[in-house]
């Protein structure tokens, strides 16, 4: 009895079960850590880019308290104004009116440095009496532009009077 084989095969299927355990758990824990550096690499660019439009501050120019906006003739001029600490690489202005909605995606001529000032100005199809403006800025993070559409600034009073 002692030379029988019986009690060996359970012993060698044991051990094959714990080193196929073994194998398996190496193979999720190397996914698993891949997948959590990934995720936290997400996380991370997202917290820089949303580091970045927290510190981006774009409003109309004030003169003795009147907005520098004035929309007349199918034509829309603003000076803006960036704020003190980050360079605004475009913005967007939605110029709404009593009839229509217009947006104009690029347009500033060049990159706003911090607190640097700038006139805008382009020609929109016929949106009745305006009503608002809305200045949205977008920055570089990263290499990448971004849209910050949590800062962006209401105008809703327009005055020609500069132009």
């Amino acid at each position: 009895m002692l030379g029988s084989k019986k009690g060996i095969t359970p012993i060698v299927a044991t051990i094959i079960l714990i080193a196929f355990s073994f194998l398996i758990g190496t193979v999720v824990m190397a996914w698993g850590e891949k997948y959590i550096e990934d995720s936290a690499d997400f996380v991370e660019g997202a917290h820089k880019m949303s580091a970045g439009c927290d510190a981006v501050e774009v409003h109309a120019y004030s003169i003795d308290s009147i907005n520098q906006v004035c929309d007349q003739d199918g034509t829309f001029q603003a000076i803006l104004e960036n704020g003190p600490d980050i360079a605004v690489k475009d913005v967007q202005i939605k110029l709404i009116g009593t009839r229509n909605v217009h947006t104009a995606e690029s347009t500033i001529s060049q990159d706003m440095e911090p607190t640097a000032v700038q006139q805008v100005s382009f020609s929109h199809p016929d949106i009745g009496r305006p009503r608002q403006v809305k200045f949205t800025p977008k920055i570089e993070v990263n290499g990448n532009v971004v849209f910050c559409a949590d800062k962006n600034t209401v105008v809703k009073t327009f005055d020609c009077s500069w132009t």
